[in-house]
């Protein structure tokens, strides 16, 4: 008789995290997350610097969605949905990404039009860069914009990110930004991370994560 074989061990699952600034958390999506998403995907504003420049259908936002969610589960890290912790509505989504591997890791963002000029963009790109830095200990961040999005530009000006250069890529005009970890300096804000580890059994459905363990800086 054949002794049954054993499994070959799985790769361990990355941690999954999420962060609590002063007044927003940054915590992982979930497919329940479509209808807010498409909502803001709908609006001509907030998509006029994003993609083609042109709102998306809410199948398109699906597409997305799920996309999000499977890279962050993938890589342990990614987009995060942005949570109003005053209101508890979802305004949008910061996070590192990795598009093109000639840009490396980039910061992203898409802010509620209802947030613009309130600094909720800098704080969740603030925490973003600060973890980026700290947890996945990574040299250089990148961020890409559009030249005449004048609110993003000055956003990475606040974050002190150097302008690189002018670019062509996904098919548009960019300008080209980035910050390497000996020019981040972390301020004093607000500023909490979960770590949470996915159930065993959730890999193909929407199980919630479940903690592990807490680190809080103050």
């Amino acid at each position: 008789m054949s002794q049954p074989t054993s499994k070959p061990d799985s790769p361990p699952s990355p941690v999954l995290t999420e962060i609590q600034t002063a007044r927003l958390n940054l915590r992982l999506f979930t497919q329940a997350d479509l209808g807010e998403l498409a909502g803001l995907t709908s609006d001509p504003d907030v998509m006029k610097f994003i993609g083609s420049g042109q709102p998306i259908s809410t199948a398109e936002t699906q597409s997305v969605l799920s996309s999000i969610i499977h890279a962050f589960e993938k890589r342990g890290f990614g987009r995060w949905a942005l949570v109003d912790t005053g209101s508890g509505k979802m305004i949008g989504y910061c996070g590192l990404t990795i598009l093109d591997e000639a840009v490396g890791v980039e910061l992203v963002l898409l802010l509620a039009r209802s947030h613009w000029g309130k600094g909720f963009g800098f704080e969740a790109a603030h925490a973003t860069l600060r973890f980026g830095f700290e947890e996945l200990q990574l040299h250089e961040i990148s961020a890409l914009t559009m030249p005449g999005n004048t609110r993003a530009r000055h956003l990475v000006d606040e974050l002190k990110m150097g302008f690189l250069r002018d670019g062509h890529m996904y098919g548009v005009d960019c300008v080209y930004y980035s910050i390497k970890s000996q020019d981040f300096h972390a301020d004093e804000s607000p500023y909490t991370l979960r770590r949470f580890s996915r159930r065993a059994d959730s890999s193909d459905d929407d199980s919630p994560p479940v903690k592990t363990s807490l680190q809080a800086t103050v």
